[in-house]
């Protein structure tokens, strides 16, 4: 479990890099503009830039994925726990890259684009979950912020870990979410597909507003 948290940090820290850098890098290349006078259109551009990223952040998700899948041939994680953080990385990746390429393409300076992307990512997944317990110490009324930890990348890595070791494969455990609410294999993947729908659709949304803005303040 702490190797699977330790690899999971570091592919967000590079997701959180990497898609940030993909547009400022160019910008203070001067590369932009003429990229843009080619016949590529904002389309292509964006679709190359995500494939770009990535070849980039794949050797480092290697390790999440490697862990897990070695361990799984081993006998001591269930071979379900693949495709459980499969999917983990999949919105992981989507998500920050979306919102990456968006602060890309609104900033000149690499730093300024990666500092925001680490912000709102610290946040998300930090500092907003911090505040909201808090609230609910006052208001005594958790289940919104316990449905909302249960959205946590960290929380989901740790959850799926937890159930899934076990050195008899045919075997598996009960899902402890922080909600208490999904404890099947069944129900959790199915809240896990929920979570990779929001966050692939914000991290969409955010890769075409950054289309949007290619052609704006390209210097």
């Amino acid at each position: 479990m702490l190797y699977a948290v330790i690899f999971l940090s570091l592919g967000i820290m590079f997701t959180i890099i990497y898609p940030a850098t993909s547009i400022t890098s160019e910008k203070e290349s001067r590369s932009w503009p003429l990229l843009l006078t080619t016949i590529i259109d904002d389309r292509q551009i964006l679709l190359g830039k995500f494939v770009g990223i990535l070849r980039r952040c794949l050797p480092i998700w290697l390790f999440l994925l490697g862990h897990v899948i070695i361990f799984s041939l081993a006998g001591y994680i269930h071979p379900v726990a693949v495709i459980q953080i499969g999917i983990l990385v999949i919105w992981i990746v989507v998500f920050l890259s979306g919102t990456g390429l968006y602060f890309s393409s609104c900033f000149k300076r690499t730093t300024t684009a990666v500092i925001m992307n680490f912000t709102l990512s610290a946040v998300v997944w930090a500092i907003l979950p911090i505040l909201m317990a808090l609230s609910t110490q006052i208001t005594r009324d958790d289940d919104f912020f316990e449905a909302y930890m249960d959205t946590n990348p960290f929380v989901h890595a740790v959850v799926i870990i937890e159930a899934t070791t076990t050195k008899n494969q045919v075997k598996i455990g009960n899902y402890d979410w922080i909600s208490s609410r999904r404890g099947n294999i069944e129900d959790s993947t199915s809240w896990m597909l929920t979570c990779l729908a929001l966050y692939v659709s914000i991290g969409a949304f955010c890769g075409w507003r950054a289309q949007c803005r290619f052609r704006r303040n390209i210097f």
